[in-house]
């Protein structure tokens, strides 16, 4: 990978002087890795051997652990459209460098956990997650109907779903801090 970087932006708009990257190729997967930029360095500093075949992928980090998903094969939905389903996101945790499959539990909001999608967020402490509100509705009513949830559940996911419009137009963002 052949990396240029031109002149000296770090005082920029809120160009952050130590951030991660990874190379994102949708059409044409290749092995890379999650690289970090710090002091004018750029170092790879998570990998992972995917085999012979090197699935759609992407690299995140926080502080304590490294994230990464692995996506479906793009499928064309138009002529300039394409729809790539993300699969179960990993973590690997940065010290002892074990991980397994990973889903975003949102204890205290709604009583749902979220396999796929939570993964992107802009900053290491900080999780986000968009969902369109009928999407919310149908999980919250799973939880509401399922024999397995506690009734605590259950009752949490009434609560949820009576704020959930039908009209409403806009998705909701769930955002929030790790915890520790």
């Amino acid at each position: 990978m052949n990396v240029w970087i031109y002149g000296d932006f770090s005082s920029v708009g809120s160009n952050p002087r130590d951030f991660d990257y990874s190379v994102f190729n949708m059409m044409d997967p290749k092995p890379d890795s999650l690289y970090n930029y710090k002091d004018g360095c750029l170092t790879p500093s998570f990998t992972v051997d995917f085999g012979s075949k090197t699935p759609m992928h992407q690299y995140t980090s926080t502080p304590r652990f490294f994230e990464f998903a692995t996506f479906g094969d793009a499928e064309q939905v138009s002529e300039s459209s394409f729809i790539v389903r993300q699969n179960v996101s990993f973590i690997v945790d940065r010290k002892s460098l074990r991980g397994g499959y990973a889903y975003l539990d949102l204890d205290g909001v709604a009583p749902i956990e979220l396999e796929s999608g939570w993964l992107f967020g802009k900053t290491p402490d900080y999780f986000s997650y968009c969902i369109e509100p009928g999407t919310l509705a149908d999980m919250l009513q799973e939880v509401v109907d399922s024999k397995d949830s506690s009734e605590e559940k259950r009752e949490a996911a009434k609560k949820l779903l009576a704020t959930i419009s039908p009209d409403d137009d806009n998705c909701y963002i769930f955002f929030g801090r790790w915890k520790k």
